[in-house]
């Protein structure tokens, strides 16, 4: 199988590059955009510079709407408590990720 010449350059490239802070931080808030999904990406994007502080700042709106969903009788409530465990428990592994970014030495 041949790689096509772009593919080929960029993964050569991000073979060779060193992760920064700016970096890691940055993907610690994209992997949460993506779990979380755009609505609450962007009433969370004022914490992107502190990425615990965001990761708590979701976990709260997820518990905000599960209170919600308990109260709404029209609420697939199953369907609700399904997506927020499995957005707890990514949230949990950014949790973990940005701990060990935080004991990086990055000087």
């Amino acid at each position: 199988m041949t790689l096509s010449p772009f593919i080929h350059i960029f993964s050569f490239q991000m073979a060779r590059t060193l992760t920064s802070r700016p970096d890691a931080d940055r993907s610690i808030n994209q992997l949460l955009c993506l779990i979380m999904g755009g609505h609450i990406a962007r009433n969370t994007s004022n914490l992107s510079i502190d990425p615990q502080k965001r990761i708590d700042a979701c976990v709260s709106l997820i518990a905000e709407e599960m209170n919600s969903a308990v109260k709404d009788q029209n609420t697939d409530l199953e369907k609700v408590m399904v997506s927020a465990q499995r957005k707890i428990s990514s949230l949990q592994s950014l949790r973990t990720l940005n701990s060990l970014i935080l004991e990086v030495d990055w000087t």
